[in-house]
């Protein structure tokens, strides 16, 4: 049981990390000046906060979607021993999760972009799908 435990927190620490490293790489990257831009010629740059409000708040989403990803896509993906199955499970999970903001944003915002809302499942399709099969393939590698 002891072991269990072990290797189910090694999976969360695992996902967690891979997921920040995934989403942070992009952001610095592309994402931030991507959507800063889109967000400005939309006209609503204002109502966007230049710097989130609080640390805790993005600490719990990094928390929720290593959970979740590990739960719904890792988890399975490394009973059936196919590490492709995280991929295409997180894929989903990053389209439920995106694409649910994005549609919250566009329906809520005056003047959101259409754009964005295909941003945000670019997004999350890569980065939970990168991020659930790179876990999942590399605990299944050291099986």
């Amino acid at each position: 049981k002891v072991s269990h435990m072990k290797n189910r927190l090694a999976q969360f620490v695992l996902i967690f990390v891979t997921y920040i490293v995934v989403d942070v790489a992009y952001q610095l990257s592309v994402g931030l000046k991507f959507m800063g831009e889109l967000y400005e010629s939309a006209g609503i740059r204002d109502v966007m906060s230049e710097q989130p409000n609080h640390a805790w708040t993005i600490l719990f989403f990094f928390v929720m979607i290593a959970f979740v990803l590990l739960k719904l896509a890792v988890q399975p993906a490394i009973e059936t021993g196919q590490y492709r199955a995280a991929i295409q499970n997180g894929a989903l999970v990053g389209i439920a999760a995106y694409g649910t903001t994005g549609l919250v944003f566009l329906w809520t915002i005056t003047g959101f972009p259409f754009l964005a809302l295909g941003e945000f499942l670019v997004e999350g399709i890569v980065f939970c799908s990168v991020s659930s099969g790179l876990t999942a393939y590399l605990v299944l590698r050291k099986r």
